[in-house]
């Protein structure tokens, strides 16, 4: 915020100073970075961290994995267990720390080396979740 200031009278300035006699201010400016800018900052990371969050689900059934994401372009992907090779988990540092991480789940017959489902929250009982359901349906046991 700058102003021009019309010979204002004061008897301290800024942090304290006394004004000097006959002294007068003529013009007073503040830091850019003004406090409310740092609540802007702080907002728009947390709304895409909820907004990711709230439009992305795993769902592991005792038949098939269940992946949707998106608002405005859905995308949905179905994997039969039956059909699941492998599952992994990519988590750096900060992920570990905050229990997030990216799927990696491979099928048969998929050309593409699997589907990558990032920013899944616990992502390791996601995983986990599905290798129990696969060697349950190995062993022909519907019942986890």
């Amino acid at each position: 915020m700058t102003q021009v200031l019309e010979g204002e009278h004061r008897d301290r300035l800024p942090l304290g100073m006394p004004a000097l006699p006959d002294e007068r201010v003529i013009f007073e400016t503040r830091g850019w970075f003004a406090p409310w800018l740092w609540i802007i900052y702080l907002i728009i990371p947390a709304f895409f961290v909820w907004w990711v969050r709230r439009h992305r689900h795993l769902i592991v059934t005792t038949r098939r994995v269940i992946y949707t994401e998106g608002i405005f372009n859905k995308k949905q992907r179905v994997i039969n267990l039956q059909r699941v090779q492998d599952v992994g988990v990519q988590q750096g540092v900060v992920a570990r720390i905050f229990g997030y991480g990216d799927l990696l789940t491979e099928s048969a017959g998929e050309m593409s080396g699997g589907e990558l489902i990032p920013y899944l929250a616990r992502v390791r009982g996601a995983r986990d979740a599905i290798l129990v359901a696969v060697n349950h349906d190995d062993h022909g046991d519907r019942d986890l």
